[in-house]
């Protein structure tokens, strides 16, 4: 037994420790996996279910309500190996955790709790689709709320990860996403910008895979968005956003952008000496398939 113990004290440690890289908590957190599987098959279900609970009540929330960065990434690293080994009991205690950890200003530690979330949003259960569910609903009003930077960043990180690993449910939110994403990719902070474009990439490829009629729809509302971008507003940050999305859609859309593929490469062009649009720039050109 205290070689067990000291197997799980050395897990968690390294599931601590501020010195190591993700690599290693990583490893870490699959060890603690495998730890909690051997559990498993030696005790009855129901000391398994309280032994777990007791791990991710004491231990696991030491490190997630930590307020250094690499214990909250260690926790959460932690808690998302686990997802699939555990029980609805222990659902709502991991939605309470990533949802602690969006609460943080740590971009890499928002990154974490959203894919915590994004696998949890894989688990087929009743429970887990209310929480899934509750946290789209909070993403899409935070991105359309007030601007607080770190609450928006969150949004994208969070819809991103909800469009990849939850397609049926986030397509039923597809319009009032197009809606809001166009406040994130407008964000002053390029950061999130980056961040809202990828998770309109995710959306789109949901949106690739439905009906003809319903994917140009989505499409031309986009593109139209983006041409009055470059049309009205004309802002550094509107121009990013326009060919942030252009170039989405020329990677997710087909042959839609064909008839538009000139403007657009014109419209590159024309911001050539920008440094802030080039890695937008090459994305759009690079994105093209000849037709």
């Amino acid at each position: 037994m205290q070689r067990t113990d000291d197997w799980l004290v050395g897990l968690l440690n390294d599931l601590k420790n501020s010195h190591v890289d993700e690599k290693t908590k990583i490893q870490a957190a699959k060890g603690l996996r495998e730890f909690v599987e051997a559990q498993s098959r030696e005790m009855s279900t129901e000391n398994y279910k309280k032994w777990v609970l007791v791990l991710l009540r004491n231990h696991l929330w030491q490190l997630i309500n930590s307020s250094v960065p690499s214990e909250k990434i260690g926790g959460l690293i932690a808690v998302d190996e686990l997802i699939d080994i555990t029980h609805d009991d222990a659902t709502s205690i991991i939605a309470s955790y990533y949802r602690i950890a969006f609460k943080t200003k740590e971009p890499q530690v928002m990154v974490w709790a959203a894919k915590t979330l994004g696998h949890l949003s894989r688990i087929n259960s009743t429970i887990t689709s209310e929480c899934v569910e509750f946290d789209m609903e909070r993403a899409l009003e935070w991105m359309q709320g007030e601007r607080q930077e770190a609450k928006r960043h969150a949004a994208c990180l969070m819809l991103k990860e909800l469009a990849v690993n939850a397609p049926t449910l986030f397509f039923g939110k597809v319009g009032r996403f197009t809606d809001h994403i166009w406040v994130a990719l407008r964000d002053p902070k390029s950061a999130i910008r980056d961040c809202a474009a990828e998770a309109l990439g995710a959306c789109l490829k949901i949106v690739s895979e439905r009906e003809p009629r319903l994917r140009v729809q989505w499409y031309q509302k986009i593109y139209d968005e983006g041409h009055i971008g470059l049309l009205r507003l004309n802002n550094t940050e509107s121009i990013h956003a326009s060919l942030s999305a252009f170039g989405e859609l020329l990677v997710h859309s087909d042959d839609f952008l064909k008839e538009h593929y000139e403007t657009i490469s014109l419209t590159i062009l024309k911001y050539r000496n920008d440094r802030l649009l080039k890695k937008t720039r090459h994305r759009s050109h690079s994105s093209h398939r000849p037709v």
